[in-house]
């Protein structure tokens, strides 16, 4: 077998293991983030890392993702022609 080989095997058998912590952190984010949004008053669905909370207005949607931008947290506001006309939603999309 060439090095070159062997380190390929090397560096995957690390990813593999990296990637089920990874996974861990995910899910435990996930959880951390339902149950906050749930302490304020926002259910989601929090079987995938990519939570959508819906806003309505699009210009209120707007705002918040640019409050929370200033605040360095990335939350896009996603509207029309998206999603419907007054459907504007936040999408956040969790990260391990």
């Amino acid at each position: 077998m060439s090095p070159l080989t062997i380190a390929c095997n090397i560096a995957s058998l690390d990813f593999i293991s990296e990637s089920n912590e990874n996974l861990i952190r995910l899910k435990e984010n996930m959880q951390y983030i339902k149950l906050s949004l749930k302490d304020i008053g926002i259910e989601v669905d929090g079987r995938v890392p990519i939570i959508k909370v819906l806003i309505g207005d699009e210009e209120k949607a707007i705002r918040i993702s640019e409050s929370l931008y200033d605040d360095g947290i990335y939350v896009p506001a996603i509207r029309f022609p998206t999603v419907e006309k007054n459907k504007a939603i936040l999408r956040i999309t969790l990260m391990s």
